[in-house]
Parts: structure tokens; sequence; C-alpha cells
């Protein structure tokens, strides 16, 4: 499968919109192991506050199916 992936301010089931450009995230590419993985690089400065989540889209042309959703912990200073 092909997923698009993206991290948000807020929280699953409180999203505030996509941290950084949506095009700085690469399409997780799923292999034969079942796995995906990838970077991105976005051009805005580490937060060192605030909530955030990775959510994970259905594919490409289906992006208001969402199949996985992540708080992530809070950022370390």
């Amino acid at each position: 499968g092909r997923h698009p992936w993206h991290v948000h301010l807020g929280q699953c089931g409180n999203d505030q919109g996509i941290f950084g450009a949506a095009d700085a995230y690469e399409i997780l590419e799923v292999g034969s192991n079942g796995e995906a993985e990838a970077d991105a690089s976005l051009a805005v400065p580490v937060p060192v506050s605030g909530q955030y989540f990775v959510n994970v889209h259905a594919s490409p042309g289906n992006l208001g199916t969402i199949i996985a959703c992540g708080n992530l912990a809070p950022p370390s200073r």
C-alpha cells in the first residue's frame, strides 16, 4: 500500500492542522514485509512545547480515511 502521513498539531480527535508543509511528507510505501518508513524535512523550528500527533491516511486518493493515529510524547527540552 501507499499511505500519506503527516504530523499534526493537537491530539488524535483534536486536529489543529498539519505541522509544516503537507508536501514535505514522503508517502509511506509498504514493503513485502508489511513495514514502511519515511522521513520528512520541515522548514520550521523544532518545537519545545505543545501537543502533536501522527496520522496515516488510507491512500493518496482517500485522504479522508485515517487508518492510524498516534499522539506523540511531549517534546524534550
